[in-house]
């Protein structure tokens, strides 16, 4: 029997097949009873599952790996507006060719393409201080921006997805700047470029390629400040002046744009605006459109982390009303 995606798994149906593992966790209940909690995933969407009982919950857990293949068979049902599962069985899984098809989430995109558009027009980059420092990212990290995600979950977290994001983010940033030019190309091109370098070393990838774990670098500094410092080495190399060499790190350091959402400082010039205002744009419309994609027209989504509620939450629902015509991307 074909395996259900999970997308279209229907409360209170029973479905089997092979998944992406992507956490795991032994957990108490108030009572004090053990119980194993997953997250699910194929190339459609995620569910997180529990499993009640187990002769030896610790065997298990240790046999099941993060970013590996699982076997399981569940239960769904509906808790707070969001679709969970109740694990009947899980196990460890060596899938055939077969089982893989559709598991594993990509871009519908083609890296290589994306990367050499972007490289194009870094070598149209004027500065000659942002041009080299552009061109060696791109060159020296080729092999992984084709295939390393941007995130672990929410935005661009498909194999590519940090490339596709970069892409994304250069074309906002020109279309803004052909409406109001008042900002330096050239540098924002370049924060693109670099911004998120710092998650090849801040994750840990699995078996899938997904990204699956925080290395001790990436829990140690984050990605803003282990991209910012080889920016600033590369600026070094390529006798960039103090003052570019600093506004430069400023870009990578204040790309999220508040301190409590990770920024090391707030943006403090035009560029470094720019730079957090496409970042953003590129991640909040393409975990919309994936939310809005998976979601009926007329009806709320599941609760979804990293969209917003009216209370300050950040696992809010997503409305797609039924008068709009729009398509997903």
């Amino acid at each position: 029997m074909a395996r259900t995606d999970i997308r279209d798994f229907q409360e209170n149906g029973r479905y089997s097949g092979v998944y992406i593992l992507n956490r795991k966790q032994l957990k108490n209940t108030k009572t004090g009873n053990e119980y194993l909690q997953v997250e699910l995933s194929d190339s459609s969407a995620r569910i997180s599952c529990n499993l009640w009982n187990s002769d030896d919950f610790h065997s298990l857990f240790d046999s099941l790996e993060e970013g590996g293949f699982v076997r399981a068979d569940l239960n769904v049902s509906t808790y707070n507006g969001t679709m969970q599962g109740t694990l009947n069985s899980i196990s460890h899984a060596n899938p055939t060719v077969e089982e893989m098809e559709g598991l594993v989430p990509r871009i519908k995109e083609d890296p290589a393409l994306l990367h050499a558009d972007l490289l194009h027009r870094a070598e149209n980059i004027q500065d000659e201080v942002c041009r080299n420092i552009s061109l060696t990212i791109l060159n020296d990290f080729r092999k992984w921006l084709l295939v390393w995600p941007a995130a672990k979950s929410m935005h661009h977290h498909e194999i590519g997805g940090l490339i596709l994001h970069m892409h994304e983010m250069a074309d906002y940033a020109e279309a803004i700047h052909q409406v109001t030019p008042c900002f330096d190309m050239d540098y924002v091109l370049t924060g693109i470029i670099a911004h998120d370098i710092g998650k090849i070393r801040e994750y840990t990838a699995g078996k899938t390629g997904l990204l699956t774990d925080t290395s001790t670098a990436g829990r140690l500094l984050a990605h803003p400040y282990i991209g910012a410092a080889y920016v600033g080495k590369l600026c070094e190399r390529f006798h960039a002046s103090k003052e570019q060499s600093e506004i430069l790190q400023h870009l990578v350091l204040s790309h999220h744009g508040d301190l409590e959402k990770g920024a090391v400082t707030v943006p403090q010039t035009t560029e470094a605006l720019i730079l957090h205002i496409v970042d953003e744009a590129s991640a909040s419309i393409r975990l919309y459109s994936e939310v809005s994609g998976k979601t009926a027209p007329g009806t709320w989504s599941d609760n979804t982390f990293g969209i917003p509620d009216n209370y300050g939450g950040t696992r809010g629902k997503l409305y797609v009303p039924a008068c709009t015509k729009k398509e997903n991307g």
